[in-house]
């Protein structure tokens, strides 16, 4: 993977956004944990206990709110210096190219990977990539949970995951081709309008400035078909792994139940799992999505 070299060129400010987001997913788990703990304390009409969990809660989700804040200032920082090593890059090859090379592509085509397909690297590329790191680790926090209410959990949620990671794969391929036929008719929307606006003086004084709408609209009707090509075929995956995550959402909270009625675990598990649960199986959706 292309982009990971330049991961591996800014590698301690990386691992600076994985920190910040590792102790982000630690805060959002404390709170589920401690839902859970206070729910299970009120059921027992331990009050002090109740509210000291209550009170943990509350302020692991403020830390977790500020951790959030200094993840998405420090991305945006990572991803503009990434952007930055890409253009250097793309300006070596430019500066080593000769005429015949440099030619070879319009200037309008070196101008888009210069700004629309390193925007395109930067929502599909850096941000899903630490948007994966993100849900890796709090699914691995949210077993862990699941594991210290009851082992048989993490058991379910380990084959629900298989399911999971093997239906959605089956899209990945198209849902690639898709998203680079997206990036071709942007390339090609940029290479008209250029083309066009840099004619104007030629169509003016041969009197055919209906050229310019025409061009252009035909050109938005190329990207728009791109466009809803690629919406359909991501909606698809997305429906599908949505649906698979709401279901075993659906499973565990039955498991869960059966689990409390057998004496098996606390009453606030019920709260726990229906939190990490949902955690779980909504980040392994958005996995599959984002990869």
């Amino acid at each position: 993977m292309e982009l990971l070299k330049y991961f591996r060129k800014l590698k301690w400010k990386f691992l600076f956004v994985v920190f910040l987001i590792v102790v982000n997913a630690g805060f959002l788990t404390l709170a589920g944990i401690s839902s859970a703990n206070a729910l299970s304390a009120v059921a027992k009409f331990r009050a002090n206990e109740f509210f000291m969990w209550v009170a943990v809660m509350g302020l692991a989700y403020i830390v977790y709110a500020i951790v959030n804040c200094l993840v998405n200032i420090e991305q945006a920082r990572f991803s503009q210096n990434v952007d930055k090593l890409i253009r250097k890059d793309i300006a070596i090859e430019l500066s080593r190219s000769n005429y015949a090379t440099f030619h070879k592509q319009t200037v309008s085509i070196y101008s888009s990977w210069l700004t629309n397909d390193i925007t395109t690297i930067n929502n599909f590329g850096i941000a899903d990539f630490l948007m994966i790191v993100r849900q890796v680790f709090e699914i691995i926090f949210g077993m862990l949970t699941l594991a210290y209410f009851n082992f048989s959990l993490v058991i379910t949620v380990v084959i629900l995951t298989i399911i999971m990671g093997v239906v959605p794969n089956l899209f990945s391929k198209i849902l690639s081709k898709k998203s680079l036929e997206y990036t071709h008719a942007n390339e090609r929307l940029v290479n008209t309008i250029n083309d066009i606006l840099n004619g104007f003086n030629t169509l003016f004084l041969a009197n055919l400035p209906q050229t310019i709408i025409k061009k252009i609209n035909k050109s938005s009707d190329d990207v728009k078909k791109y466009t809803v090509q690629y919406a359909k075929t991501a909606g698809i995956t997305q429906a599908i792994t949505n649906g698979l995550a709401f279901i075993s959402q659906v499973i565990i909270l039955g498991q869960t139940g059966w689990l409390i009625l057998h004496n098996l675990t606390p009453v606030g598990t019920i709260s726990g799992a229906q939190f990490f649960a949902g955690t779980i199986f909504a980040e392994l959706s958005g996995i599959s999505f984002n990869w």
